[in-house]
């Protein structure tokens, strides 16, 4: 089962699984798989990895179901971040779902219960913005799906509940999207997945139980093609769990299969030729 698939600087590939450790591929096709070693605590700390992501420097950062864990490809050793350090400036939440690095080299981690944590690599200084939906310099929700950094290095945040959260860098406050079927909006409230277009200044979010939203950021104009297009249910279905931008095309994966819409019609089709789904795709 797995979570995720991540290429590093080097052409490696990093791939996180349920339940089985995270595999490291190399450029030469060797297969390497770390696994929890509770007699060593230079182990990776949980078989349940989420997200892997790359900083300025090199190293790499693991996302797991109890910590965050830094790997140094020079020593083969994960050092281990979690909640239970007990420090002011530390993490706030040992359970990292997503991670992602913004254009200054500056980690963004989402967290399941403690909203998001803005984390300086160089500085081992962690920055918490919790879920307060009654303050704007907060999130609306702790659960912490994805997240990406649009060309102006804001960030839009997917939540499991509190729908899409807008941070803006210059004045440190957020906006909150919501669903809402009396106006222009988000489809669902529970948010998967989510990347960005710059050329067209688009956000494609993938909901449970909303398909896919397409979101005009020039305008403020929502598309939510599962409800507009019946043709789209058809392929693509309501849920989305993960998505990818390549080469002019949106490749998405649910229950029903992999999907592909083209960036320029917005026409959905299977990713493969023959039309066949492969179900249950993480």
């Amino acid at each position: 089962n797995i979570a995720s698939i991540y290429e590093d600087s080097s052409k490696e590939l990093w791939i996180g699984s349920w339940e089985e450790g995270l595999y490291r591929i190399r450029t030469n096709g060797a297969i390497e798989n770390f696994r929890h070693d509770p007699k060593n605590p230079n182990s990776i700390c949980s078989d349940f990895v989420r997200s892997c992501c790359e900083d300025n420097l090199g190293n790499l950062w693991i996302g797991t179901f109890h910590g965050l864990n830094r790997y140094d490809k020079s020593t083969g050793q994960f050092q281990l971040y979690t909640a239970n350090d007990n420090k002011p400036d530390g993490l706030t939440h040992s359970s990292i779902w997503c991670i992602v690095k913004d254009e200054q080299g500056t980690l963004w981690l989402g967290t399941y219960f403690g909203g998001v944590n803005y984390f300086n690599p160089e500085t081992d200084i962690f920055t918490v913005y919790a879920a307060n939906n009654s303050r704007n310099d907060c999130l609306n929700y702790p659960f912490v799906g994805n997240m990406v950094e649009d060309k102006d290095n804001n960030i839009w945040i997917c939540t499991e509940g509190g729908g899409l959260n807008f941070f803006d860098r210059k004045t440190k406050k957020f906006t909150y999207f919501m669903a809402d079927e009396n106006r222009n909006s988000i489809a669902h409230n529970n948010l998967k997945a989510i990347a960005y277009s710059p050329e067209r200044n688009k956000l494609y979010i993938g909901t449970h139980t909303g398909g896919l939203s397409i979101y005009f950021l020039k305008n403020k104009r929502f598309k939510n093609p599962y409800f507009e297009d019946p043709s789209y249910a058809v392929i693509a279905g309501d849920r989305i769990n993960q998505m990818r931008i390549y080469n002019d095309e949106l490749i998405c994966t649910g229950p029903k299969g992999i999907f592909k819409m083209n960036l320029y019609t917005e026409k959905v089709s299977p990713l493969f030729k023959s039309g066949k789904y492969y179900g249950n795709t993480c």
